[in-house]
């Protein structure tokens, strides 16, 4: 009993002391689980009831194969998905627009916003893979490590403006798996995931408890000296 009245005269105090109103405002305020980091480009906001295509190209030289792509642009599209809130139907699936069939030759720095136009989408999420590289460090476990570097940014297909990154020069990315013991598919995979994280992050706003991941390289210190 007496310590619930200890309790019930420092809870008088504080009030009146720290005033009702901030101890109200610092009981409501969101804690760190709650907090958000606003969207650079709020999609799900701006680009109501329009049709998005995700394209992703390769630099000359930069070194995924064709497999990477689609592997990469299925990823994008899963986080649109489940963590911006884009509507699936809002979604023109890699495989069924098959953006870069009419492309002769190798697939290298397309024209989006014409592969967009071709897809009938109104957007186009254009991620550029910039440098790319997967390696076996132990033969015999089957340890790997890899690297890969994008640079993306939306445009709108009808006016050819770019909407994000505001600056127009693109979202870098640089993603590193430093280790990975269950094999090759599963070190791509790791790479996909946090690459599409990382972009998508910025289209809507994200937690910030869930906003940094681990293989991500954040400072450009980091990036050089992988480079």
């Amino acid at each position: 009993m007496k310590k619930i009245i200890l309790l019930i005269a420092i809870l008088v105090v504080s009030l009146t002391s720290f005033g009702c109103n901030n101890m109200v405002a610092v009981l409501v305020s969101p804690t760190n689980y709650e907090k958000k980091i606003p969207a650079e480009y709020d999609l799900r906001k701006e680009a109501k009831r329009q049709k998005i295509l995700v394209v992703v190209d390769r630099a000359p030289a930069s070194g995924p194969n064709k497999k990477v792509m689609p592997l990469l642009a299925a990823m994008v599209e899963n986080f649109l998905i489940k963590k911006a809130k884009i509507g699936k139907k809002y979604i023109l699936p890699y495989e069924e627009a098959d953006p870069l069939s009419n492309i002769e030759g190798d697939v290298l720095l397309a024209d989006p916003v014409k592969i967009g136009s071709d897809a009938g989408a109104d957007l186009v999420l254009y991620v550029l893979i910039e440098s790319y590289n997967i390696r076996m460090i132990d033969k015999r476990r089957g340890y790997f490590t890899a690297t890969m570097v994008t640079r993306s940014m939306l445009f709108d297909v009808a006016s050819r403006e770019i909407l994000w990154t505001a600056d127009g020069d693109g979202k870098r990315v640089a993603v590193k798996v430093e280790l990975e013991t269950q094999g090759r598919a599963r070190a791509i995979e790791r790479l996909n995931m946090t690459t599409s994280h990382c972009i998508t992050r910025c289209l809507y706003n994200c937690s910030k408890r869930l906003f940094k991941t681990a293989d991500e390289l954040r400072s450009h210190d980091e990036l050089i000296n992988w480079q």
